[in-house]
């Protein structure tokens, strides 16, 4: 009986050293996605994430001119997947997906160090999920009319108001384009209009609206409720709400202020989505206040240097299958 034990036992081990290759060498469902970003300067981190549908042209136009005669930043501005120059993937369903790709080049340009995120409605919700994930990483933050509940049913938003308009101006816009402003814009003048062609425009323009639309319709949310995950944050907090932002609306995110110690919440009339650019003298001087407070006690750092950069970015995913369309909404 114990030679026949012996033999079966050394038949099994032989058939499992046959077969543990083919399995080892089993294909993994992994995809690469390529991911568009531009740093400018050297020194403290700070990401920059703009909003759905958008490009880093957006988050550039309204923090780069901040940084002037200012050291020490390093200014990492990203296209989100499907925006800009960044590729979107069928198997890229959810925002979790989203924010494990932001991630993952995060990491490898900060090398894990201290950071600072600054976003823009769907970027700022983005970077909610990165503060939820490194909050003792993180320094400050920024959140700009901030996407806190995903869906437009369950959010208490104001009626669409139109405060200004000049429709001299908006006679001379192309077609196609003047229906992209007048969606937007609370305050309809060349001084907005100027910089929407400059900052918004060239992201509408470049999105990929077959992915904006999947993701809108099925994954445009986290998998869990941000609001029910909030570490405290005691460094320096900006969260900005329009009075007439029709889309995020100022009433749901004041209740992120509950994480922020230091935190301040400024409710600003005659702005819409696109605060930034139709109040720029407040959001300026605010956003200019928390950048002093954050440098306090810095040291001074290396001089600037710009830098231009295509990620390939490698996640595990699922295969893809077909989505039906839907319309986007933004930001």
């Amino acid at each position: 009986m114990r030679p026949i034990l012996i033999t079966l036992s050394a038949f099994i081990i032989l058939v499992a050293l046959f077969y543990a290759p083919l399995t080892a060498q089993e294909p993994t469902a992994e995809r690469s996605i390529k991911i568009n970003f531009e740093t400018i300067g050297e020194g403290q981190p700070i990401v920059m994430l703009h909003g759905f549908g958008y490009d880093l042209n957006q988050m550039k136009g309204c923090m780069e001119p901040l940084f002037k005669g200012r050291t020490g930043w390093k200014r990492i501005y990203i296209d989100l997947p499907g925006m800009g120059r960044s590729t979107g993937k069928e198997w890229i369903k959810d925002s979790d997906k989203i924010l494990e790709i932001v991630s993952s080049l995060v990491n490898k340009e900060t090398a894990r160090q201290k950071i600072v995120l600054v976003g823009h409605s769907y970027g700022a919700y983005i970077a909610l999920g990165l503060f939820h994930e490194r909050a003792a990483e993180v320094d400050g933050l920024l959140l700009i009319n901030p996407v806190t509940i995903p869906y437009t049913q369950d959010k208490k938003i104001p009626l669409k108001t139109v405060l200004a308009k000049d429709e001299s101006l908006l006679a001379s816009i192309p077609p196609e384009d003047r229906k992209e402003f007048e969606q937007i814009a609370v305050i309809q003048n060349k001084q907005v209009w100027e910089r929407f062609k400059e900052e918004i425009l060239p992201g509408i323009r470049a999105a990929d609206p077959v992915f904006l639309t999947n993701l809108r319709a099925k994954g445009y949310s986290f998998s869990y409720n941000i609001m029910d995950f909030r570490p405290l944050l005691d460094k320096p907090v900006l969260i900005f709400a329009g009075r007439q932002d029709f889309i995020v609306g100022y009433k749901d995110p004041v209740i992120l202020l509950d994480s922020f110690p230091y935190g301040e919440y400024h409710v600003l009339d005659d702005a819409g989505p696109m605060l930034p650019i139709e109040r720029p003298e407040a959001f300026n001087h605010l956003t200019g206040r928390w950048l002093d407070e954050l440098e306090k006690n810095w040291k001074v750092l290396p001089p600037e240097t710009e830098k231009k950069a295509d990620e390939v970015i490698t996640i595990n995913a699922p295969e893809p299958k077909p989505e039906e369309k839907n319309e986007v909404e933004r930001p």
